[in-house]
């Protein structure tokens, strides 16, 4: 990668700026996103790295090469979680607790 700043603009000429920092980083695919990712801490203490695919105030799909049982509890970050169902590329998660929006990036990233 080169030196050269980019330079960003909205559709309407606005500029922009990004600055990424663990846990993001940019698709590889050339998507339009960024990826973020997690750490799984599982019910016997043991730890995995995940992906987090999608996320909400109530719950989150992880991409993971392990799939934890159904029902298991466990921490996504510094949140406790259950996981609910098996996905093709991982597992779905409910949060035992609701979380609050302007906290919940920084409360699952949390290593």
């Amino acid at each position: 990668m080169s030196d050269q700043k980019l330079i960003y603009v909205s559709i309407h000429g606005i500029p922009l700026s990004f600055k990424l920092e663990w846990p993001f980083h940019p698709s590889t695919s050339g998507a339009d996103y960024h990826v973020l990712h997690g750490l799984v801490t599982l019910e016997d203490g043991s730890k995995m790295t995940c992906r987090i695919i999608d996320l909400s105030a109530s719950g989150a799909a992880i991409a993971a090469e392990n799939r934890p049982p159904v029902k298991s509890l466990v921490m996504l970050g510094k949140v406790q979680a259950r996981v609910v169902r098996n996905l093709e590329e991982g597992f779905a998660l409910e949060f035992i607790h609701e979380q609050m929006a302007e906290a919940l990036e920084d409360a699952v990233t949390a290593r």
